[in-house]
Order: structure tokens, then C-alpha cells, then sequence
């Protein structure tokens, strides 16, 4: 299941990412 897991590292990542996504 490393699809899942890389899944919930990338959304861990986006969450703890500051808020510059709106350029």
C-alpha cells in the first residue's frame, strides 16, 4: 500500500506548506 502512504505524505506535506499558492 505505497500509494496510500504516498498519498497521505503528500497531503501532510500540502497542509503543513504556507498558504503561497495563491500567487
Amino acid at each position: 500500500m505505497a500509494g496510500l502512504a504516498a498519498v497521505g505524505l503528500i497531503v501532510a506535506w500540502l497542509l503543513m506548506r504556507p498558504p503561497a499558492l495563491e500567487t
